[in-house]
């Protein structure tokens, strides 16, 4: 989240004191940052302040939710449209302890708990043998390996002009891989 390190690095917070700054009601976004995000997303500037506002608010969220949640954490995303936050979780338990973690953010009424199959440490898991597998590929910037929290998935990225091999290549390490994998 860039814009959040804008924001904290503009208001010249830590990332331990935003929340409680928030928490304490004295979170003010800089015009200058309200205007360059503004300007990025081609939105107002009042919708801009919502949106940093929330992300602010959001500072060190991934961090508590991997201690609360350990392996059952399946990811993050901010929500630019809903100024909100996506958590994805893989176990139903867990989501009373997130609704929590988002309430002590005045986040619940914008953000969801959505469940997913795989973890986050799988997805990386997964990530890092399919990009073993497709190492060549990579290598000669035929492919980009990533995570997407909101596919719960392994992307791959790769042009439209790839040889036809090689797309069987991707499909197969895709189809035999231990998670989801988008291509």
């Amino acid at each position: 989240l860039i814009s959040v390190a804008a924001v904290v690095m503009a208001v010249g917070a830590a990332p331990g004191t935003a929340v409680a700054a928030e928490r304490a009601g004295s979170t003010d976004i800089p015009s200058t940052v309200a205007d360059a995000y503004s300007r990025t997303y081609n939105v107002s500037a009042d919708v801009a302040r919502t949106r940093l506002r929330a992300q602010y608010r959001g500072l060190d969220l991934e961090n508590e939710l991997r201690r609360a949640l350990g392996e059952g954490f399946g990811g993050l995303a901010f929500d630019n449209d809903a100024a909100g936050y996506q958590v994805f979780v893989t176990r139903e338990q867990d989501r009373p302890e997130v609704e929590r973690l988002l309430a002590e953010r005045n986040l619940s009424a914008t953000s969801e708990v959505v469940g997913v199959r795989s973890t986050w440490h799988e997805l990386e898991a997964g990530r890092d043998s399919v990009a073993a597998k497709l190492s060549d590929l990579i290598a000669d910037r035929e492919a980009q390996v990533g995570l997407s929290a909101v596919d719960n998935a392994v992307r791959v990225l790769i042009p439209n002009t790839l040889a036809d091999s090689r797309y069987e290549l991707v499909r197969n390490v895709a189809e035999r891989a231990s998670v989801n994998v988008v291509i």
